[in-house]
């Protein structure tokens, strides 16, 4: 079963992927055609990162999830979308592999408080992001929609994650706050990922976006649902975080000081 939740997580890094390059064309072209297209990628990646969620603990699955931006990297260069050089290319490489160890680190276990409290939280990060959302729409830059769209779909990693560990049955949904907060943050995180691309290149948007959602989601998992880091690894994994991270950052700033990409065809 772990091994089909690694499966169900690369195959949601790569959809996901293709859905950022597809989205991005659709999005500076206003095509509602390639941006509906991207929008279905997009649901089949979150379709297989909501199995690999049942498997492995959350932060396992947004670390691979996360490799996306090196496949985004890579994609965007190939399609002279967004030309990549090598130290981009070095970025990536770095990213992945950090991202690698942090994912082979992560263990689960038992949810750490009550499921209320989890309720309570999700509640919370919901009027957050009404609060922020306004002024990062109005500061006319990709950063501050990238951020917010990181936060609303790391909301969706542990709405779903809380769901798969209550075990309930479909009729039980209607009675549950996670079962409402994912179509909610996954819509929020959406309208402000296609806010994103249009103002900044896909790569950087991607990084900004999956980073945050990494260390959000993460950190939530952890502090919330029981997920943990297996004996001996506690010390690699913050590493592999570090270079991660680092890795994501040095992506977003070099892909925001190139050319805005051009679609190709």
């Amino acid at each position: 079963m772990v091994a089909l939740g690694f499966l169900a997580a690369v195959l949601a890094a790569v959809l996901s992927s293709v859905a950022t390059l597809v989205q991005a064309r659709g999005a500076r072209r206003l095509s509602r055609g390639w941006y509906g297209a991207g929008l279905v990628l997009d649901l089949l990646g979150w379709g297989m990162s909501a199995v690999a969620l049942r498997y492995l603990p959350v932060f396992a699955v947004q670390a691979i999830v996360a490799s996306q931006v090196a496949l985004t990297v890579i994609g965007a260069h190939l399609l002279s979308v967004q030309r990549a050089g090598a130290a981009e290319l070095a970025a990536a490489a770095a990213t992945v592999a950090g991202l690698g160890v942090v994912a082979a680190s992560g263990s689960t276990g038992t949810a750490h408080v009550t499921p209320a409290t989890v309720d309570v939280v999700l509640v919370v990060m919901f009027a957050a992001i009404l609060v922020a959302v306004p002024p990062a729409v109005h500061a006319g830059r990709a950063v501050g929609p990238a951020v917010i769209a990181g936060v609303a779909f790391g909301g969706v990693a542990v709405a779903v994650r809380a769901l798969h560990q209550r075990g309930l049955d479909p009729a039980a949904l209607l009675h549950e706050v996670p079962a409402y907060a994912v179509p909610v943050f996954a819509g929020l995180g959406a309208v402000l990922f296609a806010l994103a691309l249009r103002r900044g290149a896909p790569g950087a948007v991607a990084a900004v976006v999956v980073g945050v959602e990494m260390l959000a989601a993460g950190g939530l998992g952890i502090g919330l649902l029981g997920d943990g880091i297996r004996p001996g690894w506690q010390v690699p994994c913050v590493l592999a975080v570090a270079v991660a991270v680092g890795g994501l950052a040095t992506l977003a700033r070099m892909e925001s000081r190139q050319p805005a990409p051009t679609a190709p065809g």
